[in-house]
């Protein structure tokens, strides 16, 4: 066998590897969250104190975060891992690795008084639940009670209280020091209780909007409502679905069950008179 021939093969067999390394890829990839198809439905198993705030991914699990527990599942709701955590727990994100976590351990919807300390702060997990850091955040005033992610930044929301005109989010750093203090253009009944981006587009879940998630511009200014609304929770996906939070009843007192549906968002039709 000559060299060139020899030489020809050993790239053919390189070629073949790194075709079976990208179809790999692509399996594993496919077997991700993004492969959920509209209108299939995970149930978080048990029951819990609260309710739910709000659910993440890692692409291959899901996060579910009630106001004292998290419950860790996989895609087919099956039971990965459960802790407490201190109330009042919001809306997580998951980035690099780590599930981030709100906390405000002082009032929502309400200014502190003179001399308070704001008493909220981010929680810090790993995927198997394990507490790793926490964040005091001091610069959130009303609430701290869903977090995001976008571009290496993070970007926490909260309560609002009656006689402010819209909502506050508050953009920190990856280390989580203050970047900016922004004011959402819309108003909502106890602040904002989801927060999402996808697409260059923010998506907020908020509570007194009639059913509706509110989209914004990367500005947070109003650019559309949609339907379904979204206050326990969205996760993006592929082709324009999103994973909705859904609460269900418990059969013990003060317990709430969860569960979460894949659905489209839709711009509602107007109402006509009759």
């Amino acid at each position: 066998m000559t060299a060139a021939n020899e030489g020809i093969r050993a790239f053919t067999r390189l070629l073949a590897a790194a075709a079976l390394a990208l179809t790999l890829g692509a399996a594993a990839k496919l077997a991700g969250a993004e492969t959920l198809k509209y209108g299939s439905r995970i149930v978080c198993p048990g029951e819990y104190r609260g309710h739910l705030q709000g659910i993440a991914t890692d692409g291959k699990a899901v996060y579910w975060v009630f106001s004292r527990n998290i419950v860790k599942t996989g895609l087919d709701g099956r039971l990965l891992a459960k802790r407490e955590v201190p109330y009042h727990s919001g809306d997580p994100c998951w980035k690099d690795g780590r599930l981030y976590v709100p906390v405000c351990r002082s009032g929502f919807n309400r200014r502190l008084k003179p001399g308070a300390e704001s008493k909220n702060y981010v929680h810090v997990f790993d995927a198997k639940l394990k507490l790793l850091e926490t964040r005091h955040i001091p610069e959130v005033e009303f609430g701290a009670g869903g977090i995001a992610a976008k571009d290496g930044h993070f970007f926490v929301v909260g309560g609002r209280p009656d006689d402010l005109p819209g909502n506050t989010v508050y953009e920190y750093d990856a280390d989580f020091k203050p970047i900016a203090r922004r004011e959402a253009e819309f108003a909502s009944l106890k602040g904002i209780q989801t927060i999402n981006h996808a697409d260059g587009k923010w998506y907020f879940g908020c509570y007194g909007t009639g059913g509706l998630t509110v989209e914004t511009d990367e500005n947070f200014r109003v650019t559309r409502r949609l339907r379904p609304g979204a206050s326990v929770g969205m996760i993006p996906l592929a082709n324009g679905l999103v994973l909705i939070g859904e609460i269900t009843p418990g059969k013990v007192h003060n317990r709430k069950g969860a569960a979460a549906r894949v659905v489209r968002f839709t711009v509602p039709k107007p109402k006509t008179k009759p």
